[in-house]
Parts: structure tokens; sequence; C-alpha cells
């Protein structure tokens, strides 16, 4: 059974709160007290819950990532780049593949809404510009690759890449 802050606050002899705001390295708390409470924490094998966070913070902390297929290497050193930047800034990445199926990814971003993640890039999308007139329905940013039509869009420079692959040293 997992070890929850209940747990420690008994075993250090303190309040929930106390607990809560020992392992969040609040500054009304000794630290002292963190030093004890983050051991023991340790020591019965806490692992927060991430789920109790985001309903606390309101914030999940997770991007949602739509891709076309995950057999496609491209696509794969892609999603680790984003992977990569996405936890430099304490976020964490949930991934799913619309299988180049139009109603599969808007499922796929409907999910990821659902789910309350705190943006969408969906990469080779067979929707496109219609994201627009979906605004409402998705009010969370969604970001699309290579759509130069659509206003969130992050696209590759082309005539830049073609001239630096026949550049001579």
């Amino acid at each position: 059974m997992a070890i929850s802050i209940k747990d420690i606050a008994k075993a250090a002899g303190v309040a929930s709160s106390t607990v809560s705001r020992a392992l969040n390295d609040h500054p009304r708390i000794s630290q002292e007290t963190k030093d004890r409470i983050n051991r023991l924490a340790k020591e019965m094998g806490y692992t927060p819950s991430l789920l109790a966070r985001s309903l606390v913070t309101r914030d999940t902390a997770t991007i949602g990532v739509v891709i076309t297929m995950a057999s496609d290497p491209f696509l794969t050193h892609l999603v680790t780049s984003v992977e990569e930047v996405a936890q430099e800034q304490g976020y964490s990445v949930l991934m799913s593949s619309s299988y180049l199926d139009p109603g599969r990814e808007l499922e796929l971003v409907g999910d990821f809404h659902g789910r309350r993640t705190r943006g969408i890039i969906v990469i080779g999308s067979q929707v496109d510009v219609d994201y627009l007139q979906m605004r409402d329905r998705f009010p969370l940013p969604v970001v699309l690759t290579n759509c130069r039509a659509y206003p969130y869009s992050v696209s590759t420079d082309n005539p830049a890449g073609a001239r630096k692959a026949v550049e001579t040293e």
C-alpha cells in the first residue's frame, strides 16, 4: 500500500499540513523539521501523488503530443526533443498516435483536453487549420507542426535548410 502524507505525519508526530509544507520546502517550517520529515519520507518509501498535487495546484504539468505513427524514426527523435525540453521546464509528456486518421486525432486532442494537459502539440496533423473553428471546443493551446496557414504552428525553414545542405566550406 502506498505511503501517504498522513502516514508520515503519524510517524513524525505532527499534522499532515506540516508534512506537506516540509516536503514542499515552505519557509515557515524549520530546517530541522524539514530534514526529519524528508528523512522519514525517504525511509518509508513515500512517493508524491501527482494526481493529488494536480487537484491542489489545478495544474497537471503535462503536455499532450499527438503523432501520426510511433514507428516513424523522425517522429521518435522529435518527441524525444519535446520530452527533454518539457522535463527541463518541469513538465511531463503524454503521447498518442493518430495513425493518420483525422477522427482519431480529434479524439486524442479531446482526451488530452479532458486530462487537463497544459497544451497540446500535434505533429503531422490531418486536421490542420480546422482547429481554428474548434477553439471553443478545445480552449487549450493546440500547436501544429509545419502548417504555415495555422497561426500556432512551428515549421521548418526548408529553403534555408536546402541552402545549408549545398553550401561548401
